[in-house]
C-alpha cells in the first residue's frame, strides 16, 4: 500500500522490489544494476524510492559492496526502506553493515511497523498458504504496474480467497517472535548508524495521509493538490478476524 501511494503522488519516488534476483558479480555489473533500479525507481522530479525484503539483504548487501562508498549515484535523494533483521541477527552478530549504509549514506529512511503484531503475523501467514499479496480495484494495467500479477486478485474474488488456508496457532506464535526480533533489529541498525526514520504505523496510514506531507516536507519537494486513489483494498477479510480469535484462546497473553 505505502508504496503504490508514495508512486500516486508523482513526486515521492517509484518504490519497487527490485533486489530480487540481481545477478550482480562484478563492479560493473553493479554499476549498470544500479543505474537500472535508479531509472525505475524515480520520479519524474529525479527522487528515487526502492522496498527492500528481509529475505534479500544479503542479496543488496553483496551489490553495494562492489561499489566505492564514496562514489554513490547522484540522484539518489531517497531511501524508503522496508527491511527486517530476523536473519542478519542470525548470521551476524555485530551488525556490520557499512557497505550498504555507505551506499544511502543521506537519504531519507521510512520505518513502517505495524502495532498488532497478531494481525501482521497472520496477514504473512495467509500470504504464505495462498501466494496472494494484493487486492485490486481496477483493471487498468496502467494503475497496476508494479504489482505482481500472481500475487494480486480482484476485489470481487477477495471474500473468500483464504478458505482454503490451515489455521496453526504455534505457527502464528513463531511468526510472532519473528516480527519483535525484526523490530528490535530495526532499532539497533537505527541506532548504530545514528539514523533517525520517519516511524510509520500500518494502522495509522490505512485512513489518514498525512505522513504524505510530512515526507515531502522531509525530502523538500512539493504534493500536487490532487494525488489519486490507489488501486489496492485491504487484503484482510472476516477469516482474519476469525483466526485472531482462535489465537487468543490458546494463547491468552495476546487477548
Amino acid at each position: 500500500m505505502l508504496c503504490k501511494e508514495l508512486e500516486a503522488t508523482t513526486v515521492l519516488g517509484r518504490p519497487k522490489e527490485v533486489y530480487i534476483n540481481p545477478k550482480v558479480q562484478n563492479a560493473a555489473e553493479a554499476q549498470n544494476f544500479v543505474n537500472r533500479i535508479v531509472s525505475q525507481g524515480q520520479s519524474e522530479n529525479g527522487l528515487f524510492a526502492v522496498k527492500i525484503m528481509q529475505d534479500q539483504w544479503e542479496k543488496v548487501d553483496k551489490v553495494h559492496s562492489y561499489l566505492s562508498p564514496s562514489s554513490p549515484p547522484s540522484l539518489m535523494q531517497s531511501l524508503l526502506y522496508k527491511l527486517s533483521f530476523t536473519k542478519l541477527i542470525q548470521t551476524d552478530p555485530k551488525l556490520k553493515l557499512d557497505s550498504f549504509h555507505q551506499f544511502y549514506q543521506g537519504a531519507t529512511w521510512v520505518f513502517l511497523r505495524r502495532k498488532e503484531h497478531l494481525y501482521q503475523a497472520i496477514s504473512r501467514d495467509m500470504a504464505s498458504q495462498t501466494k496472494v499479496c494484493h487486492v485490486v480495484n481496477t483493471n487498468d494495467e496502467t494503475k497496476l504496474q508494479g504489482i505482481g500479477k500472481r500475487g494480486a486478485i480482484a476485489m470481487e474474488n477477495a471474500h473468500d480467497y483464504n478458505m482454503k488456508t490451515q489455521f496453526d496457532a504455534k505457527r502464528l506464535f513463531n511468526r510472532i517472535q519473528s516480527i519483535v526480533r525484526e523490530e528490535a533489529g530495526w532499532e539497533r541498525f537505527f541506532k548504530k548508524y545514528q539514523i533517525s526514520p520517519l516511524e510509520l504505523y500500518y494502522e495509522d496510514i490505512v485512513g489518514n495521509k498525512d505522513y504524505l506531507k510530512e515526507l515531502a516536507r522531509q525530502v523538500e519537494v512539493k504534493l500536487p493538490d490532487t494525488i489519486p486513489a490507489i488501486p489496492l483494498v485491504k487484503v484482510g477479510n472476516q477469516l482474519n478476524e476469525e483466526w485472531a480469535e482462535r489465537f487468543k484462546q490458546e494463547y491468552p497473553q495476546y487477548a
